[in-house]
């Protein structure tokens, strides 16, 4: 899909929900991919998702990765806040958040499938682009960089 496809790729206006359905689209990945490690995913192009959630909320001329994160960190998992309510929690790489617990039910409405299906679809996609480039490697202009990570 070409980033206008993207950008303009109907979804759910839950921000979980929005994050989850372009996670279980494969020609998205551009965008958004499972890791394959467990539900983890990855901002692989951070702009262009904040463009597409720019889109889906009608807000196009301001949305940027900042105000995408800050509504990201506001689903975090809080240790000195009631962790019950936490749907995403900091995942390994940079760019990278898990689904937690909290948020299954979220996923299961969002995709019709069960936790062990988008799990076992987390994993199969997350492992057969393991090795891409734009993962994996620094100096694509889409690979998450260390020096720009909050």
């Amino acid at each position: 899909m070409t980033d206008d496809e993207l950008i303009k790729m109907k979804g759910p206006s839950r921000l979980i929900g929005f994050l989850v359905h372009i996670a279980m689209n494969e020609k998205a990945r551009r965008a958004l991919r499972w890791t394959g490690n467990g539900l983890e995913f990855v901002l692989v192009n951070k702009e262009l998702v904040a463009k597409m959630w720019g889109n889906r909320k009608h807000n196009t001329k301001d949305m940027d990765y900042y105000k995408l994160s800050r509504a990201i960190r506001e689903k975090y998992e809080k240790k000195d806040k009631n962790p019950k309510f936490g749907k995403l929690k900091k995942g390994t790489r940079t760019y990278s958040y898990v689904f937690t617990d909290n948020s299954y039910q979220d996923l299961i409405n969002q995709t019709e499938k069960s936790i062990d299906f988008i799990l076992d679809f987390a994993t199969q996609i997350g492992n057969k682009y393991h090795d891409n480039n734009d993962l994996n490697n620094s100096s694509s202009p889409l690979a998450p960089s260390p020096l720009n990570s909050d």
